[in-house]
């Protein structure tokens, strides 16, 4: 028995318990505070094959319900729900669609507080629609981002940072209006070009801004990919703006080039040191969603593709997918109880 596999039956008996038991059971670490807490939480782009795009489109409540079911069965106490062009829900109908979506995910008894949204700024589509129909129903967070930097010959040192002062500006924007509405958006961390590859230019960005209004999304996969160490310290530098984990393992590959790239792992798999993640993440005083996404490959097929019940391209059962989502869920919780989080902390 592997490493893996050892921490994924250790943790089977608590994965199998009640949440409800799990919050009451056992005492808190010495180090651990009992406010503190993990939510496992499902994308829902990893969701959205229980029905078809049209199906989700003209029945948003029983589409909302074979959701939170879906992820329920899986483990996850929460799902973020995809709230953009391809996604649960379409930025045009969001004022008729959300809120019975929203219905339907909380009558299973999953929480709903949390969506992705395709909104870069305050110039984005929908915007406005979006985020009001969103804190209007009870949504607390939303994913937002990226920026890219244009690379030209005067994009080195002014010039660059003259572009972060611009994405400042744009940031300090949505921030005022998600104040009005006591929404969070939290940009996720990718790695790449894009901003927020090293971390310490989104944290430019987001500078003196308050981070009950913009935040992170920590993905320790693509943090890793960026830097086999230095994520420690971005983490530790980041984590007063850090309201959001995102989960996935990852490892570096050589392509045909030359040229290094991530290729995505199951849980446990890859180059990510999970222990050490949720150790710090429980340090550091964090609290709020730890959001489970499937990239790698499995049984053949890659997970990290939109799929909606009709697509061509899905050729998974219900079953197998149900099998990873738990499989990746009890690596996770093995590690962080390995890091020093409590059961009753994981909800």
């Amino acid at each position: 028995m592997n490493r893996r596999d050892f921490l994924i039956a250790a943790a089977a008996a608590t994965s199998a318990a009640p949440i409800a038991a799990q919050q009451a059971a056992g005492s808190m670490g010495s180090s651990a505070s009992s406010s503190q807490y993990l939510r496992w939480t499902m994308f829902s782009r990893h969701l959205q094959w229980v029905t078809t795009q049209a199906y989700a489109r003209e029945f948003p409540y029983e589409t909302g319900v074979m959701v939170g079911e879906a992820a329920a069965e899986a483990g996850f106490g929460a799902v973020d729900l995809t709230v953009r062009g391809g996604g649960h829900i379409e930025p045009e109908v969001v004022r008729t669609n959300l809120a019975p979506m929203l219905r339907g995910v909380r009558s299973t008894g999953t929480h709903c507080d949390h969506i992705t949204s395709g909104i870069l700024n305050m110039q984005s589509d929908y915007v406005r629609e979006v985020l009001t129909t969103a804190a209007e129903n009870g949504i607390k967070r939303y994913r937002w981002g990226t920026f890219s930097y244009e690379y030209s010959a005067a994009a080195y040192g002014p010039g660059l940072v003259a572009q972060l002062d611009q994405f400042r500006r744009e940031t300090a924007e949505l921030a005022d209006f998600n104040a009005s509405l006591g929404l969070t958006a939290i940009y996720h961390t990718y790695s790449g070009n894009r901003v927020a590859a090293s971390l310490w230019d989104l944290m430019y960005v987001l500078n003196g801004l308050d981070p009950n209004t913009v935040a992170i999304n920590y993905d320790i996969g693509h943090m890793t990919s960026e830097g086999l160490r230095s994520w420690v310290n971005d983490l530790r530098y980041a984590m007063p703006y850090v309201r959001s984990a995102g989960l996935k393992d990852s490892t570096l590959v050589s392509g045909e080039d030359g040229q290094a790239r991530s290729r995505w792992m199951a849980a446990g798999a890859g180059t990510v040191d999970w222990v050490e993640f949720f150790r710090l993440l429980r340090e550091g005083g964090f609290s709020g969603p730890a959001e489970s996404q499937l990239e790698f490959d499995y049984l053949g097929t890659n997970l990290n593709s939109t799929w909606w019940s009709d697509s061509p391209t899905f050729t998974l059962t219900r079953q197998q997918m149900i099998d990873v989502m738990k499989s990746e869920l009890a690596t996770y919780r093995a590690m962080a109880i390995e890091g020093g989080w409590d059961a009753s902390q994981l909800i």
